[in-house]
């Protein structure tokens, strides 16, 4: 599952959602200030989104993915490796 933490009003947030949506991906959009407070600590980054990749088959907690730009990356990455 993919976790885009973001804020009202963020065009790169609304962007990471509609990618997601585009690609058929499952998600959560969270604009809680607390979680976001928590998302900013945990990654490091000072910008939204801040995309985390859930993997629980793989037990593997959650995975930064970075931001929108990154996301993109990440998506299109998986895309080639499993050709």
């Amino acid at each position: 599952m993919i976790r885009i933490y973001g804020r009202d009003n963020c065009s790169f947030c609304n962007k990471a959602k509609a990618f997601a949506k585009m690609k058929d991906m499952h998600f959560e959009y969270d604009d809680d200030p607390e979680t976001l407070k928590w998302a900013v600590e945990h990654s490091g980054m000072k910008t939204v989104p801040i995309i985390y990749f859930d993997h629980e088959e793989w037990d593997t907690g959650m995975n930064l993915i970075g931001g929108f730009d990154d996301f993109v990356d990440w998506y299109i990455d998986r895309k080639e490796n499993s050709l």
